[in-house]
């Protein structure tokens, strides 16, 4: 607890001394996006140094290009005067919108009619939006017919809405956060073709019966849900992807064939939920070239040591299984695990892993570990792990361990 403490304590004076070096910064090193200008409430602290300074804030449009409204904003009256100047200081330049606001009864006529002509308001300077994150509730997305709009710099988009099928222009989206649905999958996996990254929220499920599709440049997709992918799918130029394991066994095999049609390239692998099966172990092992592996089990659910241990004896070279021939992951550099019990094979493992392979190995040293949530760890086995930095040089995060001993 203590150096959880220190930690903390570290982390705030460090926010301190950014925020200082920020009001200190010389006005010759303002470029048209100054680094400092990434400090929280940036605009604000610079408006307050001094008047010099404050015109120095209010005449640069590059600092008003990221925009922000939150319906708990109470409805404030003056709200969209303030989004107006704000949108005006930004001028001609690309701008980036949040809009969340999901209505109901919980909020006033008078929240809703300020929460309204702020969405018109910011409708009005779509051809200046270049990412919009947009939760907004259905008919105000109706009535503003936000389904037609013209948005010539827009390449990265959020949306919440799972029912709508939005008119965009997705052949230049190059990001895509939202909902799932059978309405829109036309559009994520055929319009939109020049996408790159895609994080689907809800499940992933629709029939085989789509015609084939070849997705060129989607390099990092993601899969908060327990999800089926189509036979029909190939990503040739995917790198990263991340899904959730589960307990639905019909989804990691889906996985599998996905990899298998897909880019040799993915270098890494991002499991959430995670329970080990013989499914998984098959995924690993089609995935010859991935070099970071994350690991993090469900939250309510610790599982044993004998699971973690059956899950671990596969990435030994001593220990075969599963038809599958030598180690999974023979070229893992980073790995990071949360909620997992280290039991001997795992920390055997781990040993291996982070000492340089022997010449006629054909496994690849691994660099980087990061654990937390060690759970039943025996301290045997945290000694042997914390000892391997000066063993082996492996960068080791495990502070989540130090604080839990």
């Amino acid at each position: 607890m203590t150096l959880l403490r220190l930690e903390r304590e570290e982390h705030h004076a460090s926010r301190h001394i950014e925020r200082c070096e920020f009001a200190l910064a010389p006005i010759h090193l303002l470029g048209d996006t100054p680094d400092c200008l990434d400090v929280q409430g940036g605009i604000r602290l610079l408006s307050h140094i001094c008047s010099y300074w404050r015109a120095v804030a209010l005449s640069t449009p590059g600092l008003w290009t990221a925009l922000s409204f939150q319906g708990s904003a109470r409805g404030r009256r003056d709200a969209p005067a303030l989004v107006g100047l704000w949108l005006e200081r930004a001028k001609d330049r690309p701008i980036s919108v949040r809009y969340d606001y999901e209505g109901g009864l919980e909020g006033t006529l008078e929240q809703a009619h300020v929460a309204m002509r702020i969405f018109k308001l910011l409708l009005l300077h779509r051809n200046q939006w270049k990412e919009a994150h947009l939760h907004a509730p259905f008919h105000m997305l109706a009535q503003t017919q936000f389904g037609s709009i013209h948005a010539p710099f827009l390449q990265h988009l959020v949306l919440h809405d799972p029912d709508i099928d939005f008119d965009l222009p997705w052949s230049q989206i190059k990001s895509y956060t939202g909902p799932f649905s059978p309405k829109r999958n036309s559009h994520i996996f055929f319009d939109a073709t020049n996408l790159e990254d895609c994080v689907l929220i809800s499940p992933l499920h629709f029939p085989n019966t789509l015609a084939p599709i070849v997705h060129q440049h989607l390099r990092r997709l993601h899969l908060q849900a327990s999800s089926m992918v189509p036979d029909t799918l190939t990503l040739t130029a995917l790198q990263s992807l991340r899904f959730c394991a589960g307990d639905v066994s019909d989804c990691v095999p889906s996985i599998q064939r996905l990899l298998q049609r897909s880019s040799p390239l993915l270098t890494g692998l991002h499991i959430d939920d995670f329970i080990h099966s013989d499914e998984i172990i098959h995924v690993l092992g089609s995935v010859a070239n991935v070099a970071e592996l994350t690991i993090c089990t469900p939250a309510d659910v610790v599982p044993s040591i004998a699971e973690t241990e059956n899950f671990f004896r596969f990435f030994a070279e001593d220990e075969p299984g599963l038809d599958i021939e030598g180690p999974v992951l023979p070229s893992l550099q980073r790995l990071d695990l949360k909620g997992l019990p280290l039991g001997d094979i795992a920390v055997r493992v781990l040993e291996q892993r982070a000492r340089p392979p022997a010449s006629s190995s054909s496994v690849v040293r691994l660099g980087s570990l990061t654990l937390a949530d060690v759970h039943d760890t025996s301290t045997t086995n945290l000694v042997k792990i914390v000892k391997l930095p000066g063993e082996t040089g492996l960068e080791l995060d495990a502070g989540a361990v130090y604080a839990v001993r």
